[in-house]
């Protein structure tokens, strides 16, 4: 069933859905472009997820893999520019908050941010008016003493790879969860969550030749292409529209 749904959600998408609080309000949105933005990337699950199917007559398997790349990329810092970069295409001045952090800081950040993603599950169902501590106090009084006036949080849930049988197009998909934070006030000003469905060609290549070759080559490169979809597409679903940042085609 799971395998059926989604195959469903490919071909009414075949990009990006979303789940969020309503847009930002303009004077929000006008907040944000004039301050100055943190990015931090957190990767959650630190490996890929590969299923492929087999083809037994009467049905169809699935079998199912994971490949850890921790030790192996620094994926938080990479990420963080690559979101920033994209930002920085609706006119927010934002960067990679890592670049500011000394490497036994960041090591602390990574138990910050895993309770902070515990409040945040526990926040899913709650507007933004209620009061939910978040943020961690400690990030966030040395995100403000480093000059930032707002945070935005991208915990990633992870990346599969699915190589399907009867001659359907492997498909690859993507979670993420996106909070932005007025960092001066303490204040949550938009949370939501997105993720990828799509096709992809792997050149002849097995899933793991076509990710991992060269030091996880291809997997950086779909990472940061499906991150630029989601920012650079005008549709619902689309960072852009789902903050307000620009009206839906």
């Amino acid at each position: 069933m799971f395998r059926i749904l989604l195959l469903s959600s490919f071909m009414l998408l075949n990009a990006c859905t979303s789940l969020q609080t309503p847009p930002m309000k303009s004077s929000d949105i006008n907040a944000l472009r004039s301050g100055k933005t943190a990015v931090m990337f957190y990767d959650v699950a630190g490996q890929i997820v590969y299923q492929e199917d087999t083809y037994q007559v009467l049905a169809i398997t699935t079998s199912t893999t994971q490949a850890s790349y921790k030790g192996f990329w620094d994926i938080n810092k990479d990420m963080s520019v690559i979101h920033a970069n994209n930002l920085r295409g609706f006119g927010v001045n934002a960067e990679s908050a890592y670049k500011k952090f000394a490497p036994k800081e960041i090591q602390s950040l990574k138990s910050e941010q895993k309770n902070m993603l515990e409040q945040l599950h526990k926040s899913y169902n709650e507007d933004l008016k209620t009061n939910i501590d978040i943020l961690n106090a400690n990030l966030r009084k040395s995100l403000v003493k480093k000059g930032y006036d707002y945070l935005v949080w991208v915990p990633f849930k992870g990346y599969s790879l699915h190589v399907r049988t009867l001659g359907l197009a492997p498909l690859e998909q993507s979670f993420m969860n996106y909070t932005i934070f007025d960092l001066k006030h303490n204040k949550l000003m938009w949370k939501g969550v997105f993720s990828s469905y799509t096709t992809i060609d792997l050149k002849g290549k097995t899933s793991k030749d076509f990710l991992e070759r060269s030091n996880l080559r291809g997997y950086k490169a779909r990472l940061k292409t499906l991150t630029h979809l989601i920012y650079a597409e005008k549709g619902h679903g689309q960072i852009g529209v789902s903050l307000g940042f620009v009206k839906p085609n």
